[in-house]
């Protein structure tokens, strides 16, 4: 699944769409809630794609904020936090194998295979490992958002 982000009166070809999937979409958009939520609140259901947009002001203000933010090494620092903090976390219970280590049908028929999620340990980074922010993510949103004249995700 993903996210597609749509320009409302776009003034380039930056400012048309700007797509993510859900692990980078996510991660990106609890940047700007954790950073500016008095802009992140403006937008309704911004985890979904029912619709929720943005002005075109307040999309030039989120851009210029982000290009500050890469510009002093903000969101480097940012990433590198959250990093620490899911390096930090155990490993749990594989949820492909359930922790048995093998594939579901071979928990009944050993010899059907080992789990290529955890590689038959039986235990495999959270799901939480999936949701890191990427610097690239924010700086490519950063220019979407100064050409879209607005958003609108769909």
């Amino acid at each position: 699944m993903g996210m597609d982000v749509y320009g409302i009166k776009p003034t380039s070809d930056i400012g048309k769409v700007f797509r993510r999937n859900v692990w980078g979409w996510h991660s990106l958009w609890e940047y700007i809630e954790h950073e500016y939520p008095e802009i992140a609140c403006k937008v309704d259901s911004p985890h979904t794609n029912d619709g929720g947009s943005l002005n075109k002001k307040d999309s030039l203000l989120l851009s210029d904020k982000i290009n500050n933010d890469f510009k002093i090494g903000k969101i480097r620092i940012y990433v590198e936090e959250c990093q620490k903090f899911l390096d930090s976390l155990p490993d749990v219970d594989c949820y492909a194998c359930l922790g048995f280590g093998v594939t579901r049908s071979g928990v009944f028929h050993p010899s059907k295979g080992v789990c290529r999620q955890c590689q038959g340990k039986g235990k495999a980074r959270p799901y939480a490992y999936n949701y890191l922010p990427r610097i690239d993510d924010l700086v490519e949103f950063s220019l979407f958002l100064k050409e879209c004249g607005g958003f609108k995700i769909l």
